[in-house]
């Protein structure tokens, strides 16, 4: 990727990355230009920090010129508490806020907000009130209906209803399933500074709920319009607005065959699909926070495919190949990026028959041949 630029801003600032997803571990250094005097340190996803560590983290706070926390969906609240401990001051650290954290662990929340800013979003049901009422889904929606934990996270506990569940629990909110294709799009923001990925094709949304993160996935969406692209980012961008979100935030979204968009919900946190956004784009995504120079909707440079990976985990950033729970690799053009995953998965199991299909007739139905 290039760094020249990134390189030149990490021998000036002494970055200090607290990092909690420990699924990083095998990748983050490729996608992050560290100086000499830079520290990563593996904080893990336990709930609380010990007392030992957070003065240890406080000690090299004050040795960083910026410090980076990269928080993980069972650790937002807690590095905000953290955040608090180091300062909170915004040109020191870049981590998430109070409010983003308080949405991202509570789904229902989010809705709640986003209602109330004007943010397309789906319509909602919860037994305290406060959206749709159980007639109102029965007259407006034919069904089926999605039911989901308010604090769940990759698809954990969803359950499809044919028709609105009438025992629906207060940990849970229920949602009409939309025929339509779900995309995601990648931001980053702090200190006044917006910086939107290309957009990511997640494929057509799934009654089965095969999470977008066990499906095919590629970047840019091939199916969008430079137009629509810009609308996406846009649209996304204004999600995070309205959750304050700083730092890396996911935004899902899904157009329904009538071409409206909508926002499922938005990760303020590392997400999966950072890895084949930051290739696209090429961008070592981790460098944006000393990335001062950058800014605004990201160029796409090459295309990106990920997929699951049952597989040995192996990275080849020499080919730009990443092989960790998902295959994620990026070539110049759709064609090189066939070609690459072909000499990959030549004589290997690490991806099942069908996922190799599914990429070639996703790109057969999305980039038709004149």
């Amino acid at each position: 990727m290039t760094v020249e630029s990134a390189e030149t801003t990490a021998d000036r600032l002494r970055l200090l990355h607290l990092v909690a997803p420990d699924s990083l571990k095998s990748w983050f250094r490729h996608f992050v230009t560290l100086g000499a005097e830079d520290r990563v340190r593996w904080l893990g996803e336990q709930p609380t920090l010990p007392a030992e560590v957070t003065s240890e983290v406080l000690a090299e706070h004050h040795k960083a010129d910026l410090t980076v926390i990269h928080s993980s969906h069972h650790t937002l609240i807690r590095d905000v508490s953290l955040a608090g401990e180091l300062g909170y001051d915004p040109a020191t650290i870049v981590h998430q806020t109070a409010k983003a954290a308080m949405l991202g662990t509570d789904k229902l929340a989010m809705k709640q907000a986003f209602d109330a800013c004007g943010v397309p979003t789906l319509p909602w049901r919860h037994p305290g009130g406060g959206g749709a009422t159980i007639d109102d889904f029965k007259r407006m929606h034919s069904g089926p209906f999605v039911v989901k934990l308010r604090n769940g996270t990759e698809g954990r506990a969803l359950r499809l209803q044919p028709a609105p569940d009438p025992g629906l629990r207060m940990s849970e909110f229920e949602e009409p399933f939309v025929d339509g294709i779900e995309y995601s799009v990648v931001l980053f923001r702090t200190l006044g500074r917006d910086v939107t990925f290309p957009t990511i094709w997640k494929g057509a949304t799934r009654k089965d709920l095969l999470p977008p993160y066990q499906r095919l996935r590629l970047c840019p969406a091939p199916d969008l319009s430079p137009e629509q692209d810009t609308s996406l980012r846009a649209l996304s961008l204004r999600a995070a607005e309205t959750m304050d979100s700083e730092g890396f935030t996911e935004v899902e979204l899904v157009v329904d065959t009538h071409g409206h968009a909508q926002v499922i919900e938005v990760n303020p946190r590392i997400a999966g699909t950072m890895r084949m956004a930051a290739l696209a784009a090429d961008q070592r995504i981790f460098d944006l926070p000393a990335r001062r120079d950058v800014n605004g909707d990201l160029a796409t440079h090459r295309c990106s495919v990920e997929m699951p990976w049952l597989g040995e985990p192996w990275n080849d950033p020499g080919r730009m190949i990443y092989c960790t729970s998902r295959l994620t690799a990026a070539a110049a053009s759709w064609d090189a990026l066939i070609a690459l995953v072909d000499e990959v998965l030549d004589g290997g199991a690490g991806v099942p028959l069908e996922w190799r299909r599914s990429f070639d007739q996703a790109l057969r139905e999305l980039c038709p041949t004149p």
